[in-house]
């Protein structure tokens, strides 16, 4: 893959994209406990960024009425692109050389790859679930949003 797609790429999950581990009840499971999975998403008023980073790293996108989001102001659809769990993580260690501002979060997601079973996008057995907790509440302070001065 060419630097430039690389560079680009972290350019629009650096200015328009999140990257975060969600953390949810799995209802069909009685447990109560969590599941959790690491994201990249990406959102845009325009879909060609979108497409293009599905058609370069996979993952998927789709588009939502302006009326459906409550962001979108400009009375635009919205297109989000997202990729999860291992495919986030590989793309976030290629990526991360051409991140400036949210390498943090990209780093927090690369130590989620520890929690994955190799070969799969499946989460590993339960003792993990304590670094998985981890990892999602760091990220949970690196996406705070903080007062400019």
């Amino acid at each position: 893959m060419k630097k430039t797609d690389l560079a680009y790429a972290a350019g629009i999950i650096d200015g328009d994209g999140c990257i975060y581990i969600d953390r949810f009840k799995d209802k069909k499971k009685k447990h109560g406990l969590y599941t959790y999975v690491l994201r990249v998403k990406v959102c845009q008023s325009d879909n060609q960024a979108v497409i293009w980073l599905s058609e370069t790293f996979g993952g998927s996108w789709r588009e939502y009425p302006y009326h459906k989001y409550k962001y979108s102001a400009n009375k635009k659809p919205l297109f989000i692109w997202q990729i999860n769990n291992m495919k986030a993580v590989e793309l976030l260690k290629i990526i991360k050389p051409y991140m400036k501002i949210k390498i943090k979060q990209a780093e927090t997601g690369i130590q989620y790859e520890d929690t994955l079973a190799p070969n799969t996008n499946k989460p590993m057995l339960s003792k993990y679930r304590e670094h998985k907790e981890l990892l999602a509440v760091k990220m949970r302070d690196l996406n705070q949003r903080r007062e400019i001065a």
